[in-house]
């Protein structure tokens, strides 16, 4: 089968009678929702990972902090609460892992780098909300 571009608009499927959209990330990752307002977000990432975020019309989102990175600060808060286990953080486009002893935190809506991020570098978060 050869590779083909979903494009952002995404295309429907029927899976077991059920009718879902998928779309794509810019960063190639693979997004598949159920239609209707009782849907569930399906997110494949880049790296095959899936992610299932349960709940109902769960909605994309990719921030960028580079314009915040100073050499000091290391909190950057969110637009949106993520649902349980979606955030992904990305720096210098390398995924970073959460956790107390790894790159990263989340308290609410802010995220704590263990790190401090070089003015020059690149902060990105997705996730659902």
């Amino acid at each position: 089968m050869e590779p083909f571009d979903i494009g952002p608009q995404g295309f429907p499927i029927c899976v077991d009678n059920q009718y879902l959209c998928v779309t794509t990330q810019p960063s190639g990752a693979i997004n598949v929702y159920k239609y209707g307002k009782t849907g569930r977000a399906i997110y494949v990432d880049d790296t095959g990972r899936l992610l299932v975020s349960f709940g109902g019309n769960l909605k994309y989102k990719k921030e960028d902090f580079t314009n915040q990175l100073d050499g000091v600060a290391q909190n950057f808060i969110l637009s949106y609460s993520p649902a349980s286990n979606t955030l992904k953080i990305y720096y210098n486009g390398l995924l970073q892992k959460s956790g107390i002893d790894n790159d990263y935190i989340i308290i609410n809506k802010t995220v704590q780098t263990n790190f401090i991020p070089r003015p020059r570098g690149v902060l990105t978060a997705e996730y659902f909300y």
